[in-house]
């Protein structure tokens, strides 16, 4: 894995990943994301307050993950655990995007 972005939605905005009280208080409406992921064993990338539109969860190759030796070499795959937590709203969303990930893989060409 070379890196893993994040860009809101529309409408939407990037937040702290967090304590779901912190966000509960915030206004209804006010279309808030905070987004978490840990791939293989490495460590969770979380978004933060810095930057409302677009951030880099992950910008260097992770531990755990094939590219890098420790995932499973006999399936080529890594596991991806994510989460994600909105402020209030006041009426149900359903089929809606609210932020778009991207991940970008690079081989590992060391022979």
């Amino acid at each position: 894995m070379k890196s893993v972005e994040i860009t809101a939605a529309d409408g939407w905005s990037l937040t702290a990943f967090g304590d779901k009280t912190t966000l509960a208080r915030e206004k209804v409406d006010s279309n808030k994301l905070g987004f978490a992921i840990r791939i293989g064993g490495g460590a969770q990338s979380a978004t933060d307050a810095s930057n409302v539109n677009t951030q880099a969860l992950i910008s260097a190759p992770v531990a755990g993950c094939y590219m890098t030796g420790a995932g499973d070499a006999t399936a080529n795959s890594v596991s991806i655990d994510y989460a994600a937590i909105v402020t209030p709203l006041s009426s149900a969303v359903t089929a809606a995007t609210v932020a778009n990930v991207v991940f970008i893989i690079e081989w590992d060409t060391a022979a």
